[in-house]
């Protein structure tokens, strides 16, 4: 190789560490966006149990009330601890899900920000292997060679 492929090795290099870190930063994005979207419906499945325990509680409410309204007993007394409790009791598991349902996502996203970070990082590598390549070969195709003179 002679100096009149020097510029070619350079444009060639360019043109390749342009089109991986565009490939790793589109890559990066994607796995973000997957990410987000994942950790959205995980917090709509999570609003959904939730409504679902409501439910649970609002009918077992309404069944003690009821059945202490045809028994004649009102609610005082031991049907309404049997209600406070069950309002007791669906307030922890709320608790519960709702820290639960904070954890994984936040899983969710810190996940996807090092698939991201690894594929970026990933890229830098590469970008430094072709540099290291072209460095390489510039320094082939500048060296006159071993055993030539340029008298």
């Amino acid at each position: 190789m002679g100096q009149a492929a020097i510029p070619l090795m350079i444009a060639s290099t360019a043109v390749s560490v342009v089109a991986q870190q565009k490939a790793a930063s589109a890559q990066a994005r994607a796995i973000e966006n997957e990410a987000k979207r994942a950790a959205q419906q995980s917090q709509i499945q999570a609003n959904e149990e939730s409504l679902a325990r409501k439910e649970r509680l609002l009918q077992a409410l309404s069944t003690t009330a009821a059945g202490a309204g045809a028994s004649g007993a009102g609610l005082a007394g031991s049907t309404y601890n049997i209600m406070t409790t069950d309002i007791a009791e669906f307030e922890k598991e709320q608790g519960r899900a709702a820290l639960g349902a904070s954890i994984q996502q936040s899983s969710i996203r810190q996940s996807g920000r090092e698939q991201a970070k690894g594929v970026r990082r990933s890229a830098n590598i590469s970008t430094g292997t072709s540099l290291m390549q072209l460095g390489t070969g510039l320094n082939a195709a500048s060296d006159p060679g071993v055993g030539t003179t340029t008298e």
